[in-house]
């Protein structure tokens, strides 16, 4: 079976043009071996592929480019089964912009001239809308900043050494508090409460064998108990996740929650509700007035593991929330994974535009966080920065700088 696969990719900054030609030379020896064919574009400093083949010869030949340390920041844009080859001349053909742009010569022109059109000339097909963005180079918006090296290195933060202390909560409903940092105003912005079952359960599995109203209960209870908990600890702000079968059933329950802060001194400015993206889109005809009082009583709304539902950008219309949580699941590997860097710079310039702040959650590798800062993100949620603690939060040392 066929398959196609395009990546680009940056080339280290001690390879000339003539180490270039070379590695060429010693790669299309071995691409006619494992019968594979395509297109190499180089714009310096970046490489740009196409790769066309059998399926597990195409994987071996990635996975040797991975392993490649010439090449670095590299990003698969896409892979796939194809019914036959656009690009069938064996071996790999260079093109090399600055001989397009020195010759005065367009693209096309230069692709009709050495036969390197594809072979249905269909120029909507996935591949040449790749060419033709990395041609008009759309995907410096992306990466110019992160390959370049010209971002301010980021100090992380180290961990406070850990007092010990364990918070009592009134309801035995356990919390582990999980920073959310501002890495631009080095700040810990706030703290989430994650729920803890009893016994050491998964928490999805314990709510699972609740009925609707001990679920209900144990909403409320436990809401009380982060609350507490926070208090106890002296922490400044914190989010709490709800069910929306909770926090949308009666417009009483904003009350409810006001009463719970004032119970334990805290005001409610310091309190982000927290709702999933695939709760958020049952539906509650309450949402609205619901979400409309908190608002008014200054209780922050946030719409958590954005991107894992399927309401997505219709949610930032009708809410238009004070957080979005960019799920984990979009932002692990993003350093390397053309689709998910262009779904997550679409959340994050829909979410900027009005107003919403961003936080990416589930960050545990630095490239992948490295790449998140050069978008424009500031705030980030996971272990690359600290663990949950349960009952307990550790603070973090920012230091001077």
């Amino acid at each position: 079976m066929l398959s196609s696969l395009i990546y680009r990719s940056h080339i280290q900054q001690n390879i000339d043009e003539e180490m270039i030609i070379q590695m060429l030379a010693d790669a299309n020896q071995k691409n006619k071996q494992l019968g594979i064919s395509g297109l190499l574009f180089y714009d310096a400093p970046f490489f740009f592929q196409v790769i066309e083949g059998p399926e597990e010869a195409v994987k071996v030949l990635y996975e040797k480019i991975l392993q490649d340390t010439r090449h670095s920041n590299v990003v698969l844009l896409t892979h796939e089964n194809i019914k036959f080859r656009q690009y069938p001349n064996f071996g790999m053909y260079f093109v090399d912009i600055k001989n397009i742009k020195n010759n005065d010569v367009t693209l096309d022109q230069y692709r009709e001239e050495n036969n390197l059109n594809p072979i249905d000339n269909n120029y909507d097909s996935k591949s040449e809308k790749f060419i033709r963005q990395f041609i008009e180079r759309k995907y410096n918006q992306n990466l110019h900043k992160a390959v370049s090296n010209v971002l301010k290195p980021f100090s992380h933060p180290d961990l406070k050494e850990n007092s010990g202390f364990r918070a009592v909560p009134p309801n035995s409903h356990s919390f582990a508090f999980q920073s959310v940092i501002d890495c631009n105003k080095r700040k810990t912005v706030f703290l989430e409460a994650l729920a803890r079952p009893p016994h050491g359960d998964n928490i999805e599995d314990y709510l699972a064998k609740l009925s609707q109203s001990e679920f209900e209960q144990f909403d409320m209870h436990s809401t009380e108990d982060a609350i507490s908990l926070a208090a106890q600890l002296g922490i400044h702000k914190i989010s709490v996740n709800f069910s929306p079968n909770t926090l949308f059933k009666s417009i009483d329950v904003v009350d409810q929650i006001e009463n719970l802060l004032r119970k334990y001194g805290l005001q409610n400015s310091q309190l982000i509700v927290e709702v999933t993206e695939s709760d958020f889109i049952e539906n509650h005809p309450l949402a609205q007035k619901i979400i409309s009082k908190l608002r008014s009583s200054g209780i922050a709304l946030a719409i958590d593991d954005f991107g894992d539902g399927y309401a997505g950008l219709s949610l930032l219309a009708q809410f238009q929330p004070d957080i979005i949580k960019i799920d984990g699941s979009l932002i692990r590997s993003i350093s390397s994974s053309g689709p998910k860097q262009a779904i997550v710079s679409a959340i994050f310039y829909c979410a900027e535009s009005m107003a919403i702040s961003v936080v990416a959650e589930g960050v545990e590798d630095e490239e992948d966080f490295q790449f998140l800062k050069s978008l424009g993100i500031t705030q980030f949620q996971g272990h690359l920065f600290s663990k949950p603690e349960i009952n307990n939060y550790i603070e973090h040392n920012w230091g001077k700088n």
